[in-house]
């Protein structure tokens, strides 16, 4: 955060910002039927500006663009977004019935709950991280098929350096395949940026629950 209690726009990650991925909205917005075809250079114009506060608010006015635009004339399909328009469209249907057991169900609601929260909480610790980054650290770590949670002793030097050379190598064979596209020197560019930015309070670019956490399986107390 800046001093004028605004973000650092260049140290938001790409899903954290909307105005990262304008041309993808925009292409999507096509295909759905949006009406929105003659924004298309604004569109365009907006995605090249660098990350900051500009960028955020004609982002924002684009969003409004697309909240609000209409369906061309012309498209094959019926989607609408009104309650009563979908149900109108709804071919007939039945719900298969299901016995229930009024002395368990809350019991059963209640555990589909909290299994979703404990799932949601236990996920935060690689959320972010793609396949061929996580398996390569679970295989450095020992704990791979995983058998126990991710420990904050797991978060070496040594381990992030070797990870940080599968990514290299990755990168490598896919810009010889396919190129170097304008997103990968942006992405580029905004990393390089971040490095000359850290500090010794940077968090572990990989975060993890603490030492003693329990290992999968054994039961939580408290």
């Amino acid at each position: 955060m800046s001093k004028y209690g605004k973000p650092d726009y260049e140290k938001l990650h790409d899903w954290e910002f909307y105005g990262s991925y304008l041309m993808t909205e925009y292409q999507q917005s096509i295909e759905e039927g949006l009406d929105i075809a003659s924004y298309k250079e604004v569109f365009e114009a907006v995605s090249k500006l660098p990350k900051d506060e500009i960028k955020k608010r004609l982002s924002d006015v684009l969003a409004d663009v697309v909240a609000e635009a209409k369906t061309v004339e012309g498209y094959p399909y019926q989607e609408p977004s009104e309650l009563e328009a979908i149900r109108a469209l709804r071919k007939p249907y039945a719900y298969a019935k299901y016995p229930v057991d009024p002395a368990k169900i809350e019991d059963q609601i209640h555990g589909a709950w909290v299994g979703r929260i404990c799932g949601c909480l236990l996920g935060k610790t690689v959320e972010g991280i793609r396949t061929n980054e996580l398996i390569p650290f679970l295989k450095e770590t020992g704990n791979y098929p995983m058998h126990r949670y991710i420990y904050k002793s797991d978060v070496t030097q040594e381990t992030l350096d070797d990870l940080n050379q599968v990514a290299e190598d990755a990168k490598k064979r896919i810009e010889d395949k396919f190129g170097t596209t304008e997103a990968d020197a942006a992405t580029e560019k905004n990393a390089a940026t971040e490095e000359t930015v850290e500090t010794e309070e940077t968090p572990a670019p990989v975060p993890a629950v603490p030492e003693d956490a329990p290992v999968a399986g054994e039961p939580i107390n408290g």
